[in-house]
């Protein structure tokens, strides 16, 4: 009978593991792109913009 809620709550465990696993996996807003598609494309912008700012600067020095 000790075993079983030990069972249990790797049970629980086992399925809070499997939600967050879906959850990141889920598609965002219905755009049919992935979180983490979001995420890199945002930083890819982000970095461009700063490349381009740093390319003005140095443009300016001559």
């Amino acid at each position: 009978m000790r075993v079983y809620p030990i069972i249990k709550s790797n049970d629980e465990f086992c399925r809070n593991l499997n939600n967050e696993y879906e959850n990141r996996h889920k598609r965002n807003n219905g755009m049919g792109m992935l979180f983490y598609e979001m995420l890199e494309k945002h930083i890819l912008e982000n970095t461009y913009e700063k490349m381009e700012n740093a390319k003005k600067v140095i443009e300016s020095l001559y």
